[in-house]
């Protein structure tokens, strides 16, 4: 969470085109810090409510710098969506009103991919 959380301020002092300029920065490593801040968005559900209660400050300020940076970021913004859309999707199909509005989301690209 706290590595998630410094990526996120670090993003908003710059963009995903000027990372790939540097060495060593390439689409797999955006594609696994796209993976963290899955696992740090996702903590409440992987860990329970209490870790959640606990980094809720550190969720808020991801959260918020994710709002900020997501369109400087596309490939991460990609990633992050394409998981919570998909996970989405698996906990809609246990309930046959939440895929309903989800193919509605979907159809009207609320939810981009």
């Amino acid at each position: 969470m706290m590595a998630s959380c410094i990526c996120s301020l670090v993003f908003d002092l710059t963009s995903e085109d000027i990372l790939l300029m540097h060495e060593g920065v390439d689409a797999s490593l955006l594609e696994r810090i796209a993976q963290l801040f899955v696992r740090s968005l996702n903590s409440a559900v992987q860990y329970g409510r209490d870790d959640a209660r606990e980094h809720s400050d550190l969720h808020q300020i991801i959260t918020a710098g994710f709002s900020r940076w997501a369109g400087r970021f596309p490939r991460l913004r990609q990633a992050i969506e394409r998981f919570f859309v998909y996970h989405s999707w698996k906990r809609a199909c246990c309930y046959p009103q939440k895929m309903v509005l989800l193919q509605l989301a979907l159809a009207m690209q609320w939810y981009p991919l």
